[in-house]
């Protein structure tokens, strides 16, 4: 079973960039690093924890790159 993939690319990067990040759940616990994607500057995140698939909810995802930080929030529902 394929659990949704959170893609983010924040455009306003430098191509060369290292782009790094990480997600959180509502009340800021860490719950997974985001990894890079397939196109330069963007990252992903599986839906997992641990490698275990994490309950509904809303989650914060932070992004870091060229000395900026964007955050944001995705919903899991199941």
């Amino acid at each position: 079973m394929r659990v949704g993939i959170l893609e983010v690319a924040p455009l306003s990067l430098s191509s060369n960039a290292a782009v790094t990040g990480r997600v959180y759940d509502g009340m800021g616990g860490f719950i997974a690093d985001m990894r890079a994607g397939l196109v330069p500057n963007t990252l992903v995140w599986d839906g997992r924890s641990n490698g275990r698939a994490i309950s509904g909810g809303v989650y914060i995802y932070k992004i870091q790159g060229d000395g900026k930080i964007y955050t944001g929030t995705v919903v899991i529902a199941r």
